[in-house]
């Protein structure tokens, strides 16, 4: 991103509570385009212009839920290089269910396809943080915003920390689809759409949903009482 912000900044802002503000929808194509604009910022985030995220991965997390190691549940699966903000080993972890079906999608695409996987699991510790530093992006990348449209727009893009977010459930997954040498192929560019129609038809068809907002963000709905409880690294 072309804007600098200090670790101070961030930092600041890793691990205080924000309250809500009432709620609205931001329209679907700007909640992708904000979505998109927002992951690329975080994905890009540098330990001299970012926060360090080491503090959040320096304990042992608790795991209230049973996961799994897609790695063993879904062998066909590419695990990608983490996320900043992910811890190395919970981002591997996947509820039973959901990697036997990322498993499933994986086998059913043709041989030059294959599913990149970014992350899984993510302690609530993660989450809280992502969410804070969202409260500081957001204003920068759309400066038109409103405080008081900043916390149901970010909730677009980020799931409020608590013991409801997709991905503290272990039932949320960030993948791509990528080609023959392992490179993640864009849906947004022309070499990418059919690769990318192919990947969404065997997911849907083994059981995932996906977000429509974020081409990468596909889950398995779980049943209401299976959520995690609070979860502290």
């Amino acid at each position: 991103m072309n804007q600098q912000i200090s670790p101070s900044t961030l930092g600041h802002f890793l691990t205080t509570p924000f309250g809500a503000l009432l709620p609205a929808t931001p329209s679907p194509l700007a909640t992708a385009q904000i979505a998109q604009q927002l992951r690329a910022a975080l994905m890009n985030l540098h330990p001299l212009t970012g926060p360090d995220f080491s503090a959040l991965h320096s304990g042992p997390v608790a795991m209230p839920i049973e996961l799994n190691d897609v790695r063993e549940c879904a062998p066909n699966v590419v695990v990608l290089p983490a996320p900043p903000w992910s811890a190395a080993e919970p981002r591997l972890w996947v509820r039973p269910e959901v990697g036997e079906r990322l498993r499933r999608a994986a086998h059913a695409l043709p041989s030059n396809l294959k599913i990149g996987f970014w992350e899984g699991f993510r302690p609530l510790v993660t989450q809280q943080a992502l969410w804070n530093i969202g409260l500081v992006l957001l204003p920068i990348l759309q400066p038109g915003l409103r405080r008081d449209e900043l916390e149901w727009v970010l909730e677009s893009c980020v799931a409020r920390p608590n013991a409801t977010a997709e991905h503290s459930t272990g039932y949320a997954l960030d993948i791509a689809v990528l080609d023959e040498s392992h490179q993640v192929l864009d849906p947004r560019d022309a070499r990418g759409q059919l690769a990318h129609r192919i990947f969404s038809r065997a997911l849907t068809r083994a059981g995932l949903i996906n977000y429509a907002a974020e081409w990468w963000h596909w889950s398995y709905p779980p049943a209401p009482d299976t959520y995690a409880a609070p979860i502290s690294a």
